[in-house]
């Protein structure tokens, strides 16, 4: 039964039919039936060369990303190595020197001897002749999915268990003593952070711009704070020339009324992380995470300021030219807003170029690690650190800090890391005993302020050199300048820059 209200309502509904604007979205057309839609696509010539290609003969290979492809191809010329010292005995295991569709499985042997032949051949680089079980193995897992991959040959159980018992055995532990140890894995604390910082912004002889000394201490305060990797953030070395890094799109300028003092809006930054490891085509997968301004005492750490500041320079935001616009607007807002991002797609941490013989920085290129991995090496130099400071060293911090409170799920998120996998513990957890031993063993309740003071004596900063020094002396920079691989070199660079001429004009 239909009440008198709702008749009336519809009646005066259709009345307004005709008039309703143009903008009111249109009725969708009929579905379509998958017929139809067959037919439909069928039209594409694309479409139609597949179809016209026989799929039976045409081999099918998983996509790599950059860094899996390089890793792929030096598998492909070590295996070429072995095939050639392989050639000169007769080649006993009838192995080929491409690993290609068509080509038979090679005997259980030939990659044991695959994995002699690494173990012989891979200088070690932690004090000793030869590599780590760990890289031995690693060249023969990623042999397993080279075989996979371009050879489509599954690898049998038997095989894998056998070449890695003979890694593991005391027969080549004998003639060949791999290496059991690893490269140490530094920790930046909240202290070398703010030491690092604040000789950032002393420094009058490494960074060459403002800009840069301002992106210098973002992205050390993105990476203590998110613990997301470099790459994420800077245009990885595994991704050289893409340009992918962290864009003013991805960040997002939330302005909040602050009922206690109007002319004082809350600012909060959203930032999403669009490259993560595995996933920079699956646009599904991001990561986000908030940014809160830091109290006055500390405002020196605060990322926010530094993105205001990195922003108003990009002129990223619509009627956004000023600090005070954001900070003390001349209109107090009285809603939430978000600042319109008008240059969206520009990178927000950019490389510097010479320009007319001045170091200017890039409007359109990202910032590439190995330019930020030398900044922070030449910073960690001068401030006379053992260790130099690395992106690691940042999210190794950061992890550890954050496992004391979260749980581990959240820590997972955070990390990016596989559900279960042991990386974190591997990888990122502090060996340090966070406990007083002592206290422990004679039942005393835990000295925190005593164990807090033991802390500085692990941390990076902890075992500087104040006498490391900052420059060469005259006498070691004349030596350089005769060195001969250095006259070699500037030999070259004069060629490569004639050349360049030439072709310039």
């Amino acid at each position: 039964m239909i009440d008198i209200n709702s008749t009336f309502f519809l009646s005066l509904s259709s009345s307004l039919l005709p008039s309703l604007p143009s903008f009111v979205m249109p009725l969708l057309g009929a579905i379509k039936s998958r017929e139809e839609l067959y037919e439909e696509g069928r039209q594409n010539p694309l479409v139609r060369a597949l179809e016209q290609t026989n799929l039976d003969s045409v081999p099918f290979f998983k996509q790599l990303s950059d860094s899996s492809h390089r890793q792929y191809a030096r598998i492909d010329v070590r295996w070429a190595e072995l095939y050639a010292s392989e050639q000169k005995k007769g080649n006993p295991w009838g192995i080929t020197e491409k690993i290609k569709v068509g080509i038979a499985l090679p005997p259980r042997q030939a990659f044991i001897a695959f994995a002699l032949y690494i173990t012989l051949t891979t200088q070690g680089l932690l004090g000793s002749q030869y590599a780590t079980k760990n890289t031995v193995k690693g060249y023969i897992n990623n042999l397993w999915g080279v075989f996979r991959r371009n050879a489509l040959l599954h690898i049998p159980r038997d095989y894998r268990q056998q070449v890695f018992a003979f890694i593991d055995s005391a027969d080549l532990e004998k003639a060949v003593p791999l290496v059991m140890c690893m490269h140490e894995k530094p920790i930046a604390s909240t202290r070398d952070i703010a030491i690092f910082i604040r000789a950032v912004w002393e420094d009058r002889n490494i960074i060459r711009t403002t800009r840069m000394r301002i992106q210098l201490c973002l992205f050390v305060l993105l990476s203590s704070l998110s613990t997301e990797r470099p790459g994420a953030i800077v245009e990885s070395s595994c991704y050289r020339g893409t340009n992918q890094a962290l864009k003013w799109d991805d960040i997002e300028v939330h302005v909040v009324p602050n009922p206690d003092d109007l002319n004082r809006p809350y600012i909060i930054i959203h930032v999403r992380i669009n490259l993560l490891k595995f996933h920079r085509k699956d646009d599904a997968a991001f990561k986000d995470f908030i940014l809160f301004p830091e109290p006055n005492p500390n405002r020196a750490m605060c990322p926010i300021s530094l993105i205001i500041a990195l922003g108003i320079e990009d002129k990223v935001w619509k009627n956004i030219t000023t600090a005070d616009d954001i900070f003390h607007p001349k209109i107090p807002p009285t809603e939430y807003h978000l600042l319109v991002t008008i240059c969206g797609k520009r990178p927000v941490l950019r490389r510097e170029v010479i320009s007319n013989g001045i170091w200017i920085t890039y409007a359109e290129l990202a910032l590439p690690y190995d330019c930020l991995s030398r900044h922070l090496r030449q910073i960690s130099l001068s401030l006379g650190w053992l260790i130099h400071l690395t992106s690691y060293c940042l999210r190794r911090g950061a992890s550890n800090r954050a496992s004391k409170v979260m749980s581990e799920e959240e820590r997972t998120g955070l990390l990016g890391h596989i559900k279960n996998a042991m990386e974190f513990v591997n990888s990122y957890q502090s060996r340090q005993v966070s406990h007083d031993l002592g206290a422990i063993l004679h039942g005393r309740d835990q000295d925190h302020k005593a164990f807090t003071t033991a802390q500085v004596l692990t941390v990076m900063s902890s075992r500087s050199d104040p006498n490391a020094p900052s420059y060469l002396p005259p006498e070691a920079a004349k030596d350089l300048l005769q060195d001969e691989d250095l006259i070699e070199m500037r030999k070259q660079r004069e060629k490569v820059l004639l050349s360049l001429r030439c072709i310039i004009g």
